[in-house]
């Protein structure tokens, strides 16, 4: 929650981060999953009910909000499996396949 949650991309999930905690700006690092996002949102939330921190439930059920919306085919319906940070194509040759 605190290396992979990126509040200056509006409170996404990356799924990679250099060493430090930065940012690269490569297909691998720019690759964002919603699914895996949202799936470890789940997981924060059963760990703030056990540790009783109502905030840390709070701050994943935002974070999967914002996942949803980020990963939303706002055309077709679904999540898809693999986006871009930046909104370039991604590498995957399955990319635009979805959640329904």
């Amino acid at each position: 929650m605190e290396v992979f949650l990126r509040p200056e991309l509006g409170n996404i999930i990356v799924e990679n981060v250099n060493a430090d905690g930065s940012l690269s700006d490569t297909f691998e690092r720019r690759q964002v999953t919603p699914g895996h996002g949202i799936e470890a949102m789940w997981f924060i939330m059963d760990l703030g009910i056990r540790l009783h921190r109502p905030e840390l439930i709070r701050k994943a059920i935002e974070t999967t909000l914002q996942l949803l919306e980020f990963g939303w085919d706002k055309q077709y319906g679904g999540i898809f499996y693999f986006m871009d940070r930046k909104g370039c194509p991604p590498q995957q040759l399955e990319w635009d396949q979805k959640l329904r």
